[in-house]
């Protein structure tokens, strides 16, 4: 881990919320120019669902760029209860990944013109939430943009919808983002999707798009909305989760940003994206308490406005200081509720994979089952059997 350097910058933005209205919408799938291990579409509100073909496409090699010794620089932009993050790639490229609620637009574009860009090379979408993708459409109206990635997941809303048509209308391709993808690999430049793992989640949290960015000795891992369920796969998968700095998952609620994975990842500094006073308690005391637990700095943007990163591939430099509630978290205990283990137990393989259960309920569930509620008691299989549970059928959780 690199030791981070701090100087004052101030960097202002523009924060509102939102809320849109719902319809059905998707996408279907499309070849286009080759990529490499990318499966592409032409997205189609009609269609997306049940789009079935994929197609594998040879390698595109990278072009030489000049690399004048620029920075890698990522901006946690603050839009409200929300998330997106602008990323000025020391090769001269830009990567976007999600962008807020859908009045967060302006507030996006202003960050890439402060930068002195008007393309995006990189776009991001981690999944369909509107906190997420609510700027998406018109951004990528404003700008040149080069390669988009979404999970194969659509949504009811017509803030997706809006985005689809925009996409089709541009004439842009959709690259799935999945486990396995690579997005840049050039020289000490390296950009990974690392999950959906899966094809199929019971919460479309867990579809999220996580990311990982190496740049020489310093990393960065995005989270999106990935909840437990996504962070134990990533885990048992051995999948190398390590980062300097974590964008925390689902702006830090205490349904992502497991104890053994945040051990894994094992950062420096966390950022939370999050609006001050939101109606849903974020972050909660609970990821706050772990995060001290582990030494971790939090920053957060309810607090400190946008926060940028600087990175020359050695040191990360941060424009603001870390979160004060760090220090005033109460201490990094477990709920009464919360069935005991190690973190080996949780790792293992079998009876000792993790699920979640209830005090009344007869069944075992996966996390983010619509059958669960929010008191959920995380487990073992071997320990909800032992109590005589039995796997539900709607999630279907391992037996």
């Amino acid at each position: 881990m690199k030791k981070l350097i701090f100087f004052p910058v101030v960097l202002c933005m523009m924060l509102n919320l939102a809320a849109c209205s719902a319809s059905n919408s998707n996408i279907t799938e499309h070849s286009a120019e080759p990529t490499q291990h990318e499966e592409i579409y032409t997205p189609d509100v009609t269609e997306y669902p049940t789009a079935e073909a994929v197609t594998e496409s040879p390698v595109t090699p990278v072009p030489e760029t000049d690399k004048s010794g620029n920075p890698l620089t990522v901006s946690f932009i603050d839009v409200g209860q929300g998330d997106s993050t602008f990323i000025a790639l020391p090769n001269g490229q830009t990567m976007l990944i999600d962008a807020g609620n859908p009045q967060d637009s302006e507030t996006i574009l202003s960050v890439i013109k402060k930068y002195g860009f008007s393309r995006l090379d990189y776009v991001v979408a981690t999944h369909p939430h509107n906190d997420h993708i609510g700027g998406m459409a018109e951004v990528i109206s404003a700008v040149d943009v080069g390669k988009l990635y979404m999970p194969k997941k659509s949504h009811t809303t017509k803030t997706f919808e809006n985005l689809v048509n925009t996409i089709a209308n541009k004439g842009l391709s959709i690259n799935t983002a999945k486990a396995g993808v690579n997005i840049l690999d050039e020289g000490s430049l390296r950009i990974d999707i690392l999950s959906p793992v899966s094809d199929s989640y019971s919460d479309l949290n867990d579809y999220s798009a996580v990311v990982k960015m190496v740049y020489g000795n310093t990393s960065f891992l995005f989270m999106g909305d990935a909840e437990n369920s996504v962070e134990y796969e990533l885990l048992n998968n051995n999948t190398d989760i390590s980062a300097d700095i974590i964008k925390i998952g689902h702006h830090g609620s205490s349904y992502s940003s497991a104890e053994s994975f945040i051990s894994a990842v094992h950062p420096n500094y966390a950022v939370i994206s999050c609006g001050a006073g939101n109606s849903y308690g974020h972050p909660h005391q609970e990821t706050l308490a772990l995060l001290q637990q582990k030494n971790v700095n939090v920053y957060r943007t309810d607090e400190a406005g946008t926060i940028t990163a600087v990175s020359d591939g050695e040191t990360i430099t941060l424009d603001k200081n870390a979160s004060t509630i760090q220090a005033n978290a109460p201490p990094a205990v477990q709920h009464e509720e919360v069935v005991q283990k190690s973190e080996q137990d949780q790792l293992s393989a079998g009876g000792n994979e993790v699920v979640y259960i209830t005090k009344t309920g007869k069944r075992y569930h996966r996390s983010g089952c619509s059958s669960l509620s929010k008191s959920k008691i995380e487990s073992t299989i071997e320990q909800a059997r032992a109590k005589g549970l039995t796997p539900c059928q709607k999630c279907n959780p391992p037996q």
